[in-house]
């Protein structure tokens, strides 16, 4: 008999208020610029600071906040600068992953990706529901280049997705991330390693190029 329940992972609770954390943050929930202080922070979770004292040191490390002095802390605030370095990054890596995982891919996966696009296409008022399916395309690919890669990438991508939540809706813009999708699509579809890397490194180059002059109007 195949199992039907998937094991139970273990949290510690410095995972837990982390986890919180992090959620509200990439939800917009807590958005850029806003102040954090432990104290407040363990009486909203009715927890003590010490969990709320590691969960800042492990978001700053991941570039989501800022520490500050007494114990306070805010959500980082990126310049038009640094994102444009963020996004030289990514394209860097992201084609770089295509292109490991582009000989890798089997049939399952494909259908997947395939699955992915459509939804992602077919889903209009779910602003963050569609940015979690665009980073769903992408993690199926990258996680057949290896979890360090994927980590780093990870890593960048949550440090802009609460820019991102302010124009992934846009229509204008959805047309061009569907022709962009199909262009890695069929790459990779054809086991393309070069075609699927330079399709992916335009695509995550116009989305930076797009994202930073949007923030540039204001």
């Amino acid at each position: 008999m195949s199992p039907v329940l998937a094991p139970i992972e273990y949290q510690t609770l410095n995972d837990i208020v982390t986890r919180q954390l992090r959620a509200a943050i990439l939800s917009g929930q807590l958005p850029p610029g806003t102040a954090l202080t432990q104290r407040d922070i363990a009486d909203q979770l009715s927890v003590s600071r010490m969990p709320v004292r590691e969960a800042f040191r492990t978001l700053e490390l991941e570039g989501l906040i800022r520490g500050l002095p007494r114990r306070r802390a805010v959500v980082v605030t990126l310049r038009p600068e640094e994102l444009a370095d963020i996004f030289d990054i990514l394209t860097t890596l992201e084609a770089r992953a295509a292109e490991k995982a582009a000989p890798l891919l089997d049939r399952a996966v494909l259908g997947r990706l395939r699955g992915l696009r459509d939804e992602l296409e077919a889903s209009h008022d779910d602003v963050a529901g569609r940015l979690d399916l665009d980073l769903e395309f992408h993690s199926t690919i990258y996680q057949h280049a290896g979890s360090r890669i994927q980590l780093v990438i990870q890593t960048h991508r949550n440090a802009v997705r609460p820019y991102w939540l302010s124009i992934v809706g846009r229509p204008e813009r959805r047309s061009y991330r569907r022709a962009e999708h199909d262009r890695i699509l069929a790459a990779l579809e054809a086991g393309d390693a070069a075609a699927a890397a330079s399709a992916t490194a335009a695509h995550s180059r116009a989305e930076g190029q797009e994202l930073i002059e949007h923030l540039a109007r204001g």
